[in-house]
């Protein structure tokens, strides 16, 4: 038989009536495998939890991020506002014939 063999005969009479099912080896170490077992559903659970929380966490900064571009757009926008009228103040005030274009500026990439 080969050493794989042995091994799996080994496996197979631990688990199928040796000491590991002995009433004995269960009164002696119950306790302790329900503590180990215990600690394997905390774990899990607490790994659960713990990509729970990155996964909201990141949703979070990307809404954060979100909003600080909207603001910045806005407040860019309104800055832009206020001041068109005092661009046009100017211009009447200084008697030039300027007017507003009607065509978007080109830009000249180098």
């Amino acid at each position: 038989m080969s050493m794989l063999g042995n091994i799996i005969m080994k496996i197979r009479v631990l688990l199928a009536g040796g000491p590991l099912l002995n009433k004995d080896f269960l009164r002696k170490h119950g306790r302790f495998i329900l503590f180990l077992f215990a600690l394997c559903i905390i774990y899990i659970a607490g790994d659960i939890i713990l990509g729970l929380e990155l996964k909201e966490t990141g949703r979070l900064e990307n809404k954060l991020l979100r909003s600080r571009i909207k603001y910045n757009n806005e407040f860019s926008e309104s800055l832009k506002l206020r001041r068109y009228p005092e661009i046009l103040n100017q211009i009447k005030r200084r008697g030039l014939n300027l007017k507003e274009s009607e065509t978007p500026p080109k830009t000249v990439k180098k």
